[in-house]
């Protein structure tokens, strides 16, 4: 740490920062002496490094000498560049992230004009469009802070500063802005999706089109509108799971085939549609699409959709049989 960190801390703060590192003291020693005694200790443990450096530095040298690959120039990252600057990140919808630096001649300029001391170092956090502001009290020797928002989908903006005994605060750095992201389901929504030329054409001669003997431009058109109506954004399709058991033969010998089946269909735009007791949701204009998966034996497929007054109500009921002979 440097001199001017060292003075940011209460007395109190600098007995602990001692304590915790095995350094006696009599407990009578001024606020500067206490700082002496840890810029002591700084330097002798930046001497103890310096040396093992140059202790690696010759061991990578020897091995070198006797034809090992190494680095001798490996550059060490400085903790701090000495720069007034804090910079704020998004971690999630609801917490950011900020870490800052002051430099040496800012905190000079600092002490010149504010007791340090009796001052509380502030982390001001802004909501930029409702104007709106709240404070984060920091540790002095602090140089980053995770930062909880009440809400996403906002825009922040965080300064670093001291509130002097007055509870003035004093501005040091602002960071840049910053937008949340929400936390709910984008509402963004694909007017529709496209049908590739080749896919439609496949899915055309799959559904026996190939074989009616004619070229039918209705057929084809009424296909393709069916297929775009249940492929489009509005068509939220449901998918269901019919009860399924795995049938093995003989030395456990068995054949699975899973079989897909759509259901598709229209009614009043404020009915209430039950697929076998399950609620499905309609689209804006009453239609509906879903999928479920068959399994072997006989499949009941009923679907009931109620008025809004509860009056009235149709019922649809099919009876489906998958079987492996």
């Amino acid at each position: 740490m440097s001199v001017f960190t060292y003075k940011k801390m209460r007395k109190k703060e600098l007995k602990r920062l001692l304590k915790k590192r095995n350094i006696k003291i009599s407990g009578k020693e001024k606020k500067d002496e206490l700082i002496k005694l840890l810029i002591e200790e700084d330097e002798k443990k930046l001497k103890n490094k310096v040396s093992s450096t140059s202790q690696y530095k010759k061991e990578k040298q020897e091995k070198k000498d006797n034809n090992y690959t190494s680095y001798t120039n490996e550059e060490i990252i400085p903790e701090r560049y000495n720069e007034t600057k804090i910079v704020l990140l998004v971690r999630d919808p609801h917490w950011l992230f900020a870490y800052w630096d002051i430099a040496d001649k800012k905190m000079e300029e600092l002490q010149d004009n504010v007791n340090i001391e009796d001052s509380i170092w502030i982390l001001r956090v802004h909501k930029i469009d409702e104007k709106k502001y709240f404070d984060i009290s920091l540790v002095p020797d602090a140089t980053n802070w995770y930062i909880n928002v009440p809400e996403a989908g906002k825009e922040y903006q965080v300064e670093i500063g001291i509130k002097d005994e007055k509870g003035n605060f004093i501005s040091i750095a602002t960071s840049n802005s910053v937008a949340t992201p929400p936390d709910t389901i984008s509402d963004i929504i694909d007017e529709e999706w496209m049908i590739v030329e080749k896919t439609f054409n496949k899915i055309y001669q799959l559904a026996g089109g190939d074989k009616l003997g004619v070229s039918s431009e209705y057929l084809i058109t009424e296909l393709r509108n069916r297929l775009e109506k249940l492929l489009s954004s509005e068509s939220i399709s449901s998918s269901f799971s019919l009860p399924y058991n795995k049938k093995k033969g003989k030395d456990n010998f068995y054949l699975v085939v899973k079989t897909d089946l759509v259901i598709y269909g229209e009614t009043e735009p404020d009915a209430e549609l039950y697929f076998n007791n399950n609620k499905i949701k309609l689209n804006k204009d009453g239609t509906f699409s879903f999928r479920i998966m068959l399994p072997e034996g006989e499949n009941k497929i009923e679907i009931k959709s109620i008025s809004k007054n509860k009056k009235q109500q149709r019922t649809s009921t099919s009876f489906i049989t998958k079987e492996n002979l």
